[in-house]
């Protein structure tokens, strides 16, 4: 997440002055790092930056749910959340993923684009149903959480994870610190967007899903984007080839100054880790 430029920054970097002296006392050592124009601060699973102007922070784990409900307050702007439940299903119940595969494939749809289902079958860390796009806002994954963990305590464990990037993830972040019960809504709005999907989750719901808003294109944009891939994007193509992505991007819409900027440019770029392909290979 990114704060504004005022109060939100000084605020976050107040909170991240009292949060790391906790970490400390807990063992966790400082690391300190630079990365698109953004000094970094870092105690064990929490990382804040500032270039001046404009913090950022990113909380995972543990921390993630110490931290983001203060984290919310501050927000701007979003960059991503992933909500998840983990649930135990059976202890020999390792084709979760697989068969859940198959039961989607054999759901009659109705009108509109089948819902893209991905299934990575892993012998390593286990298999992994992508459901989704994996460039879209949005996307959703089943996998086997021990296997991913390596931690006995999930023997048995799947998890059923939403992945929600940019304004969804802003809409999701907001709407869930606006409830009295934050971990229900989640578990409600998990087991929803999977089961509307055709992809069953055993776990029931103790409240409402969350119903997100968010921004729509505005048809003026629309118009003005078309009129761009129509008379703009065949030389900005050529031009591409010779100066490269970010020199046009830049000489559109100005030189990159935030991470929330640079953040949009490398949007739906997809890295795959290569141990994984070593292992596919072997």
């Amino acid at each position: 997440m990114s704060t504004d430029d005022g109060s939100g920054h000084r605020a976050l970097l107040e909170w991240r002055d009292a949060r790391f002296a906790v970490l400390g006392d807990e063992g966790y050592r400082e690391k300190r790092y630079g990365a698109h124009g953004y000094q970094y601060r870092q105690r064990g699973s929490l990382a804040v930056g500032t270039n001046g102007r404009i913090g950022v922070a990113s909380a995972s784990g543990a921390e993630a749910s110490a931290s983001w409900r203060y984290l919310a307050q501050l927000a701007r702007n979003v960059s991503r959340v992933d909500l998840a439940v983990t649930a135990r299903t059976d202890t020999y119940a390792s084709d979760v993923a697989r068969e859940s595969y198959r039961l989607a494939n054999e759901v009659k749809r109705g009108r509109g684009r089948p819902t893209q289902l991905t299934l990575i079958q892993g012998q390593d860390r286990g298999d992994t149903l992508y459901v989704g796009s994996r460039k879209s806002d949005v996307l959703g994954r089943l996998y086997d959480k021990q296997q991913e963990s390596r931690d006995p305590a999930y023997l048995g464990c799947w998890r059923w994870e939403v992945q929600y990037r940019r304004a969804p993830a802003l809409a999701a972040l907001k709407g869930l610190a606006a409830t009295a019960k934050p971990s229900d809504v989640c578990t409600a709005t998990v087991g929803s967007w999977f089961r509307d999907r055709g992809i069953a989750a055993p776990f029931r719901p103790g409240s409402d899903a969350m119903l997100l808003q968010t921004p729509k294109v505005l048809p003026d944009d629309q118009r003005w984007l078309e009129w761009v891939r129509r008379c703009v994007q065949p030389r900005a193509r050529e031009m591409v080839e010779r100066y490269g992505w970010r020199y046009i991007a830049e000489s559109c819409a100005g030189p990159i100054r935030t991470y929330d900027q640079w953040e949009s440019l490398t949007r739906g770029i997809e890295l795959e880790l290569i141990p994984d392909i070593a292992e596919v290979a072997s």
